[in-house]
């Protein structure tokens, strides 16, 4: 027993700097986790709000001023086009070389269209010339009732062979936009 006198008691009570470590860094994580739970801003307080006041959990998380500013995006119907070949253009000599074609119909009117470059023309079997009978499917984008401007060929029948040129929502297949 009198070597137990000479040893200090521990005190059970008091924590050790490893449990102090601890104990701080566990504080430390519900401190930062809290902070990123409180809303800064009164924009983020309404957001929390409105998602906490959802009925569906199929609605969006974020609403109101957000969405606001989005723009209802209205998918464009292809129309019918067919005609005469007057003149084919090359408006691009220098680059891809994008043709387009001006065409007449049976009852007198005139009209552009930008199809392709000629290398994808080409490679799809599509060799066009004047006077050709050709038929196919234009989108017109944000031309509304404006004068002059061209249309975008989604495809083109040449002498039967179909060559298809833009997606259902007109984008063209020869680029990398679909990617």
């Amino acid at each position: 027993m009198a070597a137990n006198k000479n040893k200090p008691m521990q005190d059970n009570n008091k924590l050790q700097p490893e449990q102090w470590i601890l104990l701080l860094g566990l504080l430390l994580f519900v401190g930062l986790i809290t902070t990123a739970l409180i809303p800064d801003s009164p924009d983020q307080k309404r957001v929390v709000q409105q998602q906490s006041s959802l009925q569906s959990p199929a609605r969006p998380a974020v609403q109101g001023q957000a969405v606001a500013r989005l723009r209802q995006f209205t998918p464009v119907q292809p129309h019918a086009y067919q005609g005469r070949i007057d003149k084919v253009i090359n408006r691009d000599p220098g680059g891809w070389g994008q043709i387009h074609i001006l065409l007449s119909d049976n009852a007198g009117n005139r009209q552009e269209i930008s199809l392709a470059p000629v290398w994808y023309l080409e490679f799809q079997g599509c060799f066009l010339k004047v006077g050709q009978q050709v038929d196919g499917e234009f989108f017109r984008f944000d031309r509304g009732q404006q004068a002059g401007g061209f249309d975008y060929a989604k495809s083109v029948i040449v002498n039967g062979t179909r060559c298809r040129l833009r997606s259902v929502d007109g984008f063209s297949l020869w680029s990398d936009q679909l990617q």
